[in-house]
């Protein structure tokens, strides 16, 4: 996009009138995406925040795949009693999506699908008769989303999507609670950072990544979606984040007045804040 084109558009984000707040988005998956594969190995993100939303973007679309994949398969994930997932990577952009009976005595996976996210080659798909025991890592990580899923927090739809991350230079984890939708919209507000222990059993701490309920609607006459962010002065992950979910620029101004630009992962701030 040429630089002129973009004056009109941080004169808008500056006065504040390039976002609305919207109705609650539908559940399901945003549906953005029609082959989610990574863009990029992420080795050219310097920013701690572009790194997080790259890892959140694997996370999600590793999920993502492996339910398309089990139910491709044939399984039922209803039918067997599948309470939810966990992402667990492994080496470079491999994951192992465990599908998970929480069971009388502990959670086990009744299904695994081990996939490479930055290919479009299909995962293996592999059913688990009789559950399989998870790894005490697993277990916890298990427990850091069923406590963050079930936890109080205000919700923009009826389903969320969940990520659960490692936490930056610590073992307790990150869970992110990402809203989501079946319309033509990008979903912008609504999503949640919750912080747990090590250990699953305690919430340390929760954050609304958002003041409210926010969609943006998918034109695909439109070259940059723009909108406020305003839970926070520094540009938060889920903003970076939304870049990778739509193959389009994203502009956001933050409440210092500081306009940033995220284009397929990579952040650049295009016009400082007042007295900046």
């Amino acid at each position: 996009m040429r630089a002129a084109s973009l004056a009109p558009l941080i004169a808008a984000l500056v006065c504040g009138c390039a976002t609305a707040p919207a109705a609650p988005p539908e559940p399901e998956s945003q549906g953005v995406v029609a082959v989610p594969v990574l863009p990029a190995d992420g080795a050219d993100l310097v920013r701690p925040v572009e790194r997080l939303a790259f890892e959140i973007y694997a996370h999600d679309i590793a999920a993502w795949r492996a339910t398309d994949e089990a139910i491709e398969s044939g399984f039922d994930l209803a039918a067997a009693g599948v309470d939810g997932w966990i992402a667990v990577p492994d080496e470079g952009h491999q994951f192992r999506v465990r599908f998970i009976d929480e069971g009388g005595s502990g959670p086990v996976s009744l299904l695994d699908v081990d996939l490479d996210v930055s290919s479009e080659r299909p995962g293996l798909v592999t059913e688990r008769p009789g559950g399989a025991a998870l790894s005490p890592i697993e277990r916890s990580m298990w427990r850091a989303r069923q406590l963050a899923v079930h936890s109080k927090f205000r919700a923009c739809s009826d389903r969320y999507n969940s990520v659960v991350l490692q936490a930056p230079g610590s073992e307790n984890w990150l869970v992110y609670l990402l809203a989501a939708t079946v319309k033509r919209e990008l979903v912008v507000g609504g999503h949640h950072r919750i912080l747990v222990s090590a250990d699953g059993s305690e919430i340390l701490e929760a954050t609304a990544l958002s003041q409210g309920c926010l969609t943006i609607p998918l034109d695909p006459k439109t070259e940059v979606l723009a909108f406020t962010q305003n839970a926070s002065e520094e540009p938060l992950e889920t903003s970076v984040l939304l870049s990778l979910q739509v193959d389009k620029p994203i502009a956001f101004r933050v409440p210092g007045g500081s306009v940033w630009m995220a284009t397929r992962g990579h952040l650049s701030q295009i016009r400082e804040g007042p007295g900046k």
